[in-house]
């Protein structure tokens, strides 16, 4: 149950994640405007372009996956730097 919870976390701070820079990317203005809609640049192509919805969902679920590993790895490095260390 403790490595279910452990994905879990992770998979739900990655989908906040998406959804701040979704908005992120449509209000405000500088650098972190241009930074959150970097994670957005390909599915707007495509639907400007006036592609599928079924690629747009394949991204997302990439983008979802993958976020989930690196916020999983970050969470594992945090836990190796700041363990506290034992006195034997």
């Amino acid at each position: 149950m403790g490595r279910f919870k452990e994905v879990l976390f992770a998979a739900i701070f990655a989908l906040a994640f998406i959804f701040l820079t979704g908005y992120g990317a449509t209000v405000g203005s500088g650098w972190l405007m241009e930074f959150c809609f970097m994670f957005h640049l390909y599915p707007f192509g495509l639907g400007f372009a006036g592609g599928g919805g079924v690629a747009v969902m394949v991204y997302y679920l990439i983008l979802w996956a993958a976020l989930t590993i690196l916020f999983l790895g970050i969470k594992r490095l945090f836990i190796l730097i700041f363990k506290p260390q034992s006195k034997g």
